[in-house]
């Protein structure tokens, strides 16, 4: 799946705090005869077609990748063993995200990495076996590798060395985890490939993120690339945070996660008010108490566009994702409360980090496992 993210590289990050509305001019982007509308099939000028095309990000392809992920989610939805314990599931993305780095993969790897492995896992039919997490991580990104053909040549020939640190922490653990070899790579890669019916290439959070910037992005004719920059940066952040402590969930799919941190950014960005994106099932006063519990000082950003703006905003945040209303705002209340959580995680362990190299200068974590 391409990468959009290059749209929105080499701007600004500065967010909200830079933004001037001043400069925009607002009659460009939202003409009296706007044609934006809440529908799916907007009728977009030949100048858009053109843009949309040039990043393939068009209807074509995001109406391609939902019904990929809703083919991929399927097999799934009735699945209700768990994957592996939270503790273990964290330490394997860890080192799937140290692995990734040792064979110069491009940081967008990650996501695709998580995806596969929580759809293998509740692929299973028994759920997956501990013993075989280290070959499975290793499995894993040696099938991302051959995929990818930007990442550096790095040998493939034989990985099983890089598994011993995992191994040798699940025994510790007290699990039975065999030798990592060539042959158990080899034998769950191709489990692997059954299991998930050779498809690799699926939507994830990141992805989706990716293509709804961009498209935003040309929507707006890159008025607000500095805001979107920021709500980028913030939105991957806390998609990191969400899905090392919680697996991916066909209840809600990256596609939903990915709507709601957009339009959670936007508000944070001062583009939409808090008011905008509420559903009608949450009170005003406990959404607006929700929304500012994951805001770093605890308060409610104020829109800075007119209501006639942002109401424009919103319908391009409709257009953009593919979403209606509706969608957007379930999206949103079902993120919050994991957006708290990860945000709480953040924060200890910013003072966990702190502290502990606070009374152990010289300690060090392995990463490659925890």
């Amino acid at each position: 799946m391409a990468d959009n993210h290059e749209v929105l590289a080499g701007s600004s990050t500065s967010g909200q705090e830079t933004m001037d509305t001043g400069d925009v001019d607002f009659h460009n982007i939202f003409p009296e005869d706007s044609p934006w509308s809440t529908s799916h099939n907007p009728h977009y000028s030949d100048a858009i077609e053109v843009a949309l095309d040039a990043q393939n990000v068009n209807d074509d392809m995001l109406a391609s990748c939902s019904e990929l992920e809703k083919k991929v989610l399927m097999s799934i939805s009735n699945r209700t063993v768990a994957t592996v314990a939270a503790h273990i599931r964290e330490a394997v993305l860890h080192f799937m995200s140290h692995l990734m780095q040792l064979m110069n993969m491009p940081p967008c790897t990650w996501f695709q990495l998580v995806t596969l492995f929580d759809i293998y896992c509740l692929s299973m039919p028994t759920g997956p076996s501990v013993g075989q997490l280290p070959a499975t991580c290793i499995a894993l990104v040696k099938l991302l590798t051959k995929m990818d053909c930007t990442a550096a040549c790095t040998s493939l020939a034989d990985l099983s060395p890089l598994g011993l640190d995992m191994r040798k922490w699940l025994e510790g653990l007290g699990h039975t985890v065999p030798f990592v070899t060539q042959h158990s790579i080899t034998k769950v890669e191709w489990s692997l490939l059954q299991v998930l019916n050779w498809q690799l290439d699926v939507p994830t959070v990141e992805s989706w993120m990716s293509m709804f910037c961009a498209r935003f992005n040309v929507l707006t004719q890159s008025a607000f690339i500095d805001s979107l920059n920021w709500i980028w940066d913030q939105s991957i952040c806390y998609a990191r945070a969400i899905l090392l402590q919680q697996a991916s969930n066909p209840a809600h799919p990256p596609f939903q996660m990915a709507i709601g941190l957009l339009a959670l950014g936007c508000v944070s960005a001062r583009l939409l008010p808090v008011a905008s994106i509420r559903s009608l099932e949450v009170s005003a006063q406990t959404w607006d108490q929700s929304f500012a519990e994951i805001q770093p000082h605890g308060t409610i950003p104020e829109c800075l566009l007119s209501p006639a703006q942002s109401e424009q905003v919103l319908q391009l945040l409709q257009v953009s994702t593919g979403a209606g209303l509706e969608e957007i705002q379930e999206a949103c209340r079902a993120l919050v409360p994991c957006m708290k959580e990860a945000y709480v995680n953040i924060l200890q362990r910013r003072i966990d980090s702190t502290r502990n190299s606070t009374s152990n200068p010289t300690s060090r974590v392995h990463h490659s496992v925890i």
